[in-house]
């Protein structure tokens, strides 16, 4: 969800401004703006709903899966905040280490926490806050009965060889990380803490720790390719499991081949 941050561009693979296809959801939210699936949800209705209105089809590009779950089917309400128990739970992190919140997590909701990073401590605080005014599960939220959705979609993947996949993401990521490197570095620590909702996108956790002297350059790289591999399994296991998506592999003709079976799926 990179793309909705303004000022965040090194490692997010924004639409280039000259593009002829008109794009929605970029440079939204100021880094310091949490984002979650709901305020998506809320933010992409009436927009779906106004390009039908033009005779248009829109396309959701990316897999933030619980995202995009949320916009098409929509999501059990969850309860508000309570800011008592966020901050006790942000003295314990502070006192005793964020791993201890997310080990609590994985004892308690196991489902949850193998779709949580560990080091999104905002994710893990919600999930730790869910349960503790219903004393449910985050997850049982996610795994509700499904209902008709709110917009018919047809999911279509690419999937690709892993071996490839992992060397595309190597590649991608050699590429990007200097100017990630220099994006952080003149954002970080003058105009924010690299603690903020948007430096947790992928990548950016790793050169804010780069910046700050706490991992080598070498590292840092090697940290965000092992998070963005695990990221994309992840990806990989929630549409097999969760959609009905069309899995096409990559090929000049991947355009025309999508296209084809969008409309055998109508």
């Amino acid at each position: 969800m990179g793309q909705l941050y303004r000022k965040l561009n090194a490692a997010t693979a924004k639409p280039a401004k000259d593009i002829s296809v008109a794009y929605h959801g970029v440079d939204i939210l100021d880094p310091e703006e949490s984002s979650d699936a709901g305020s998506f949800a809320n933010f992409g209705d009436p927009l779906l709903a106004e390009i039908r209105a033009r005779g248009k089809l829109p396309i959701l590009a990316g897999g933030a899966g619980l995202y995009i779950r949320a916009l098409l089917e929509g999501l059990d309400a969850l309860p508000q905040r309570d800011d008592q128990f966020r901050e006790r739970l942000k003295k314990r992190a502070e006192d005793e280490g964020r791993e201890i919140l997310y080990k609590e997590l994985q004892a308690i909701d196991p489902v949850a926490a193998k779709g949580i990073p560990a080091n999104n401590i905002n994710r893990v605080t919600r999930a730790l806050e869910v349960h503790h005014l219903t004393g449910k599960p985050i997850s049982s939220f996610w795994e509700r009965q499904r209902r008709p959705p709110k917009h018919p979609a047809v999911y279509i993947a690419i999937q690709w060889e892993p071996e490839v996949l992992r060397t595309r993401i190597r590649e991608r990521a050699e590429a990007m990380f200097p100017a990630l490197l220099k994006e952080v570095q003149s954002l970080v620590p003058e105009f924010y803490l690299g603690m903020e909702p948007g430096f947790r996108c992928l990548g950016y956790p790793e050169a804010v720790a780069c910046v700050r002297g706490e991992l080598q350059e070498d590292q840092a790289l090697e940290a965000m390719i092992k998070t963005t591999n695990a990221y994309a399994k992840r990806q990989r296991t929630w549409f097999r499991r969760q959609v009905d998506a069309i899995w096409l592999t990559p090929g000049d003709d991947l355009a025309e081949r999508a296209e084809r079976a969008y409309r055998e799926k109508l």
